[in-house]
């Protein structure tokens, strides 16, 4: 019984170790592209820590708050070798299904995910995609510039095509026929 104790216990004192580099890693949005097939989403990993310690062979997995796999990093991406110090790197999610874009969850760095070993959890960090702030425009009343044909002449005459500058910097294609 005391073997099976400490068997249970071990694998909490060895991740317990890495939590310390966990807290040194930078992940940053750079991108979700909708319109791809699959979709991808692309983060990048900053390392910044200064000992040898890597992440061997990790991928990376994007989870719901239920625990459901939104996107994950393919057994045969360019960058498999893993996270080491001093190695600043794009790494590519493909989505799993359709999912909100506004959503709460977990971004985890998963260890031997690219060498087809066992894997385990390494780190684990919140991810929190929401709106940061919404810009209100304000309609004002908008004169117009200038007014040009098809060939960019100033012009004032009618019965063509014009295109109607406004000083907001919105332009108008119109034909006014009289």
């Amino acid at each position: 019984m005391k073997k099976l104790l400490i068997l249970l216990f071990l694998p909490g004192f060895v991740f317990g170790q890495i939590t310390p580099y966990c807290d040194s890693i930078e992940i940053n949005l750079l991108s979700i592209d909708t319109f791809s097939n699959p979709r991808t989403i692309d983060f990048e990993v900053i390392p910044n820590y200064y000992t040898n310690y890597n992440f061997p062979y990790c991928g990376l997995f994007l989870l719901d708050n239920n625990g459901d796999t939104l996107a994950y990093q393919p057994l045969l991406s360019g960058n498999v070798y893993g996270i080491t110090q001093g190695l600043t790197e794009t790494r590519t999610l493909e989505a799993t299904s359709n999912f909100s874009y506004f959503f709460s969850g977990v971004l985890q760095i998963v260890n031997d995910w690219h060498s087809g070993g066992p894997t385990y959890l390494a780190c684990s960090f919140p991810i929190n995609f929401t709106p940061t702030g919404v810009n209100n425009i304000s309609q004002k009343d908008k004169r117009i510039y200038k007014l040009l044909d098809i060939f960019g002449r100033e012009t004032k005459e009618i019965n063509q095509l014009l295109f109607y500058i406004y000083d907001d910097g919105t332009v108008e294609k119109r034909i006014t026929i009289e």
